[in-house]
Formats: C-alpha cells, structure tokens, sequence
C-alpha cells in the first residue's frame, strides 16, 4: 500500500471516529477546518424542563455522537467518556445527570434523568407537558438538539443534532 493510500485509510479512518462530515463538519456543529457547512446549532434557551443550563460548560471529557431520533425517543452513543465525567457516580446513576433537547429555533431544556448506561431515551415526558414542555412545537420540529448537562448546570456534553425520522 502506497504512503498515499495508508494516509487516505487513517484520515477517512478518523472522520469515522470523531464524527466528522464531508467538508469537515462534524455532528456537533463544530469544524475541523474552519469550515461550517452543517447546521448551525442554536442560542439554547432553557425555558422548559424546569432546568437551567444556561452556564454550563461544554466537557472535553464527556462526548457524544451518533444522535438517532424518532417520533418516540432518541438514541446516542458515547465517543469519550461518560456521565461520570459530569458528577455521576457510576455508570448506572442517573441522579446527577439530565437529558436535555432543543427545537432548531433554541427552546427546550430537560426532558429526562440519564446516566451513561442509558443510550435510549423516550420523548413521553415531552408528549405529556413536563415543566412547561409545547408537545404541538416538539411534534412540528424537524430537527432537534440533544446534550448532556451536570444536575449542578455547571459541566454539559457536546451538542448535536439530527433530524426527526417517522
């Protein structure tokens, strides 16, 4: 295999890894190459939930990836660490870790309790008006944001986002 190929093999190799688009973008918004030709994610306003956010912290700790969502729920994967790396205490607990999702326009905030362990996550709490929750602007959303955010607001996972599939 030529020097060529072998690089090629790592970069693609790599872009799989760190969720990293064509042109550079990766699944959170951010660019590897000063290029952003992903969506942008929105100014988060926090105004249902009942949970404020607002000061918390991107972790470098604590990544997800691969955000797949439905009428129904969510599902995610970790690419580094996990809720421990945000104040839980094992990768069962979900006391000290909160789910949270955005409408492309900013609103959301939490919708859910997490924890590493729990890659899946239902949208009934929204359906149902949790603290103050619009179910008719969650069901018109055709894309969503999702992080992880600290019980205390100060530390949250990356933000990433997809598009609402049947």
């Amino acid at each position: 295999m030529s020097l060529k190929r072998t690089w090629r093999a790592i970069r693609h190799w790599l872009y799989r890894v760190f969720g990293i688009q064509k042109g550079g973008t990766s699944v959170d918004g951010g660019s590897s190459s000063g290029k952003d030709s992903g969506p942008t994610p929105p100014a988060l306003n926090w105004c249902w939930g009942g949970f404020n956010g607002s000061k918390a912290k991107e972790s470098d700790r604590a990544r997800i990836r691969n955000l797949r969502v439905t009428a129904d729920g969510l599902s995610y994967g970790w690419e580094r660490g996990g809720c421990e790396d945000l104040g839980a205490t094992s990768s069962g607990d979900c006391d000290h870790t909160v789910a949270c999702l955005f409408l492309d326009d900013g609103r959301g905030g939490k919708f859910e309790w997490i924890s590493t362990s729990r890659r899946t996550r239902s949208f009934n709490n929204i359906k149902d008006g949790y603290h103050g929750w619009d179910a008719k602007a969650f069901r018109s959303a055709k894309r969503v944001w999702f992080c992880i955010c600290s019980s205390d607001g100060k530390r949250r996972t990356n933000l990433i986002s997809a598009e609402r599939s049947a």
